[in-house]
């Protein structure tokens, strides 16, 4: 019998706690075809990003289930261009104006979040050809970004800007610049750097991950000279 989505997720808005809105969630995307939930509204899709987000980091789901919500999450997230209200940074950061370093279709800056210095990646202003295509992609990479866990990945500090054009993603800024800056900089034990940096890419390619733009440039040096 086929399932009624429509009546599946208005149960889904209509949930009393988070947890009959999980159980409810987990028969949809049950479904290797999950279509339906895919091709929700705008005010519905942000609805289910919000609850998504906040269920994979706060529930103890099984591996399965855990993979389902997150496919869901990132392709949603991608479909529309909408973060989890759960992973934005509703205080004020300080950015400074001078672009320290591109990548991809990302600038990124130096700025100040909680005293701390942070780098704050955003879509480059001038690419307003396919801006919201670029916005999606962004989107989603902010997604799966923060799921990486590990001493040698960058780890995301969070987003602002989530549900307009201007998108922010935070990370720790990483002082000594690129290892490229870095090596010419200091002494250091080059062998080091690069056992480092192939644990971080070790570390991508066991979540089955590719990184796409592995090279000087792109890697970071940390102040103990891990990257």
């Amino acid at each position: 019998m086929a399932k009624d989505y429509g009546r599946l997720w208005k149960d889904v808005t209509n949930a009393t706690s988070e947890c009959k809105a999980v159980h409810i969630l987990t028969e949809i995307l049950s479904d290797e075809d999950r279509a339906p939930i895919l091709h929700l509204g705008s005010n519905d899709a942000k609805l289910c990003v919000d609850i998504l987000g906040r269920v994979i980091v706060k529930h103890n789901l099984k591996t399965a289930e855990k993979h389902a919500f997150f496919v869901t999450l990132r392709r949603l997230a991608r479909s529309h261009g909408r973060l989890p209200d759960s992973t934005i940074i509703k205080e004020k950061i300080k950015v400074e104006d001078e672009i320290s370093a591109s990548h991809g279709f990302t600038d990124i800056r130096l700025g100040r979040y909680r005293g701390y210095l942070v780098a704050v990646r955003a879509l480059r202003v001038a690419l307003q050809d396919g801006l919201l295509k670029r916005r999606k992609q962004f989107c989603k990479e902010v997604i799966l970004w923060g799921t990486l866990s590990h001493p040698n990945v960058l780890k995301l500090a969070g987003v602002q800007g989530g549900h307009g054009e201007d998108i922010l993603s935070l990370s720790e800024w990483m002082a000594h610049g690129n290892i490229m800056v870095y090596i010419k900089k200091n002494r250091t034990n080059r062998l080091e750097l690069l056992h480092g940096a192939a644990q971080g890419l070790g570390y991508l390619h066991g979540a089955s991950l590719i990184h796409g733009d592995l090279k000087g440039r792109t890697i970071r040096a940390w102040h103990n000279d891990v990257v």
